[in-house]
C-alpha cells in the first residue's frame, strides 16, 4: 500500500471515531433514537470526504449517460478502475477523478463501492466488528 493511502485510511479512521463517538454521546442525552450501523457511519465519512473535495468546472457538454444505472458494464468497469486508483495510489485522488466526470451516477456508484471497501479494510484492521447475520 502507498504510504499516501495509509495516511488516509489513518485519517478515515480517526473521522470514523470521531462520527461514532459524536452520534453515540448524542444518543446517550436523547437527541438520536438509534447508533445507526457502523457501516452507514463510514458511508456518511466518505459522503462527507466527497462533498468536501472541490469540484472542477462543469463540463460544456455533459455525459450523455448522466442517469444511468451504475449496473451498466461500462459503470462498474469505471468504478473498479477509481477503486483500484484509490487503493493503489491515493482515495483523495480517486474522489477528484470521479468528481470531475460530473456525472452523478458514476459518483454514485463509485461512492457505494467505496464504503464497501473501505468498511471491509476497516472490519480487517479490527477498528470495526463485522456485523453476522443469525
Amino acid at each position: 500500500m502507498a504510504e499516501n493511502l495509509e495516511q488516509e485510511l489513518v485519517k478515515l479512521e480517526q473521522e470514523y471515531a470521531q462520527k461514532r463517538a459524536e452520534i453515540e454521546s448524542r444518543e446517550k442525552v436523547g437527541e438520536v433514537r438509534e447508533v445507526p450501523p457502523e457501516k452507514e457511519t463510514v458511508r456518511e465519512v466518505v459522503r462527507e470526504q466527497i462533498e468536501a473535495a472541490p469540484a472542477p468546472p462543469v463540463q460544456t457538454t455533459p455525459p450523455s449517460d448522466d442517469t444511468s444505472s451504475y449496473q451498466r458494464p461500462e459503470l462498474q468497469a469505471h468504478v473498479q478502475e477509481l477503486i483500484n486508483l484509490a487503493f493503489e495510489r491515493s482515495i483523495k485522488e480517486a474522489i477528484d477523478k470521479v468528481k470531475a466526470s460530473h456525472n452523478p451516477a458514476l459518483i454514485d456508484a463509485f461512492h457505494d463501492a467505496l464504503v464497501d471497501n473501505l468498511y471491509n479494510e476497516l472490519v480487517e484492521r479490527g477498528q470495526i466488528k463485522e456485523l453476522t447475520s443469525s
